[in-house]
């Protein structure tokens, strides 16, 4: 409830402030000749890119285990194919994202159509919940899995 009133009353500010010419990032909305904003997009942009290696590690490491079976410890060979795996896997996203970039908004867009947002966001606070209080727990989980049950009946046509 916090978080929702946090960013429904930023937003609601910035739109206040800015009417209908408020932007998708709200730092771009602000003076760029202030040294107080020029300073705040400065931390901003340093605070995503120092974000995407946490952001980018799990995902390599998936990757990794299924690709590779021996261990780059005891194998120079294998050690070096896994640094050029990493290398080519950031040379890829950094090269997606500098041709995205130029349409942010359809570019997020895009990528979410891929990453299943919406049932991230309809189901993992519910497996968080069903860990804590068992006794709902199958009423939880059939909430959850009933769109993705049906969509995989639809696209397997069976009974899943």
């Amino acid at each position: 409830m916090f978080l929702l009133v946090l960013f429904g009353g930023a937003g609601a500010l910035a739109y206040l402030t800015f009417g209908s010419k408020v932007q998708t990032v709200v730092l771009v909305n602000l003076d760029t000749s202030s040294k107080m904003v020029q300073a705040v997009q400065f931390l901003y942009a340093l605070a995503i890119l120092l974000s995407v290696p946490l952001q980018l590690f799990p995902a390599i490491r998936i990757l990794e285990n299924g690709l590779f079976t021996k261990s780059g410890k005891a194998d120079f060979r294998v050690k070096w194919l896994k640094n050029m795996f990493r290398f080519a896997l950031v040379f890829l996203c950094s090269a997606i994202s500098w041709v995205g970039a130029a349409d942010l908004d359809k570019f997020v867009a895009f990528i979410g159509c891929f990453a299943w947002w919406v049932m991230l966001m309809l189901c993992f606070h519910q497996f968080l919940f069903t860990d804590r209080v068992p006794q709902c727990s199958t009423l939880l989980r059939l909430s959850c899995h009933a769109p993705l049950q049906g969509v995989l009946q639809d696209t397997q046509g069976q009974d899943c």
